[in-house]
Parts: structure tokens; C-alpha cells; sequence
């Protein structure tokens, strides 16, 4: 392939192709590839800085999730406990938050079970003790009414970072 000069008409050598920068085509290759590898490192920086957004969000949420699975078996172990006591059940609305609030710095040694004979107290203070253990600055509602039962519980879910506030509340009604 030829190529000609526009105002003469005649083929030019590749001397006269190469622009006059006093560089080499080699030498202005090297310095390119050099730029697109910088380049390249910086998009790559930005993808793994990216990544690791994404990693941390993900473990909040899923330590997140794990509180909500921990208060939902929480709420219908309790759910459980009067069903297996329907004609006790009334005595279960006796849990309120301010008992679990009660149980907080108890926490580290209620996790041996008292037998006081009253099954419905041992019941309570275990599930509470179990409460305050599995979830941070944990309260509780227990309302029995009408052959139903609504269990209200509520902590402090740190890594909601969703969330308007930082408390969590999960409300289970069921009939008893």
C-alpha cells in the first residue's frame, strides 16, 4: 500500500510518515502501554474498593437477619410455652419490659435452669434470661386477651443501617 503526499502527488517513504517528535514508533509504543496499564490499575482499585462496600454490607445485613430469626424463635418458643399451659396462659402477660430490663445484668448467670416448682415462673425467667443473652438491650411484651396472644419483642439492631432507628420490634399475634 502507497500512500501519497496530497500536494505533490508522490509516494512518501516512511521516514516522512513518522511525525517529527524525535521518538521512535517503539519508544512512543512503550510509554502508552505504560498509561493504559495505569490506567487499567486504577479501574481495578475502584472495582475491589467497590467489592469490599458491597462484602461489609452484606455482612450487615445478614447479621441483621440473624437477630430477626433469633427473636422470632424467641417469640414463638413463648408462643409454645402457653399453648402447652392454655390454662395458665393468662400468666405469661405478666412479662413486661421492664422485667427483661430487670434480667440484663443477671444475664451472665441465669443460664442455669431454677426449678421453684411454679412452672410458669421457671418458664418466664428462662425465656427471659434467653432473651437478653441472644439479643442486645432486649425487651419484651407478652398480652394474652380473648384466647390470643401477642408477643412483642424489641432490641437494638445496630447494623440496620435501613433503618429510621436503631430499636427493632417484632410483633407475633397468634391464637392460643
Amino acid at each position: 500500500m502507497r500512500i501519497l503526499d496530497f500536494n505533490t502527488g508522490r509516494a512518501l517513504s516512511g521516514r516522512a510518515m513518522a511525525p517529527r517528535t524525535g521518538m521512535t514508533p517503539a519508544a512512543r509504543q512503550r510509554g502508552f502501554s505504560l498509561i493504559e496499564v495505569l490506567v487499567s490499575l486504577l479501574v481495578l482499585g475502584f472495582g475491589l474498593l467497590g467489592l469490599a462496600l458491597l462484602q461489609t454490607t452484606a455482612l450487615k445485613a445478614t447479621q441483621s437477619a440473624n437477630q430477626r430469626t433469633i427473636a422470632t424463635n424467641l417469640a414463638y418458643e413463648v408462643m409454645d410455652m402457653m399453648r402447652a399451659n392454655r390454662l395458665l396462659s393468662f400468666r405469661y402477660a405478666y412479662i413486661d419490659p421492664s422485667d427483661v430490663v430487670a434480667m440484663r445484668p443477671l444475664a451472665d448467670t441465669c443460664d442455669v435452669a431454677v426449678d421453684s416448682g411454679d412452672v410458669v415462673a421457671d418458664d418466664s425467667n428462662n425465656w427471659m434470661c434467653h432473651l437478653v443473652r441472644a439479643l442486645p438491650n432486649a425487651s419484651a411484651d407478652v398480652v394474652v386477651a380473648a384466647g390470643a396472644a401477642t408477643v412483642t419483642i424489641t432490641w437494638a439492631d445496630e447494623r440496620a443501617s435501613w433503618a429510621p432507628s436503631p430499636d427493632t420490634t417484632l410483633t407475633v399475634t397468634s391464637a392460643l
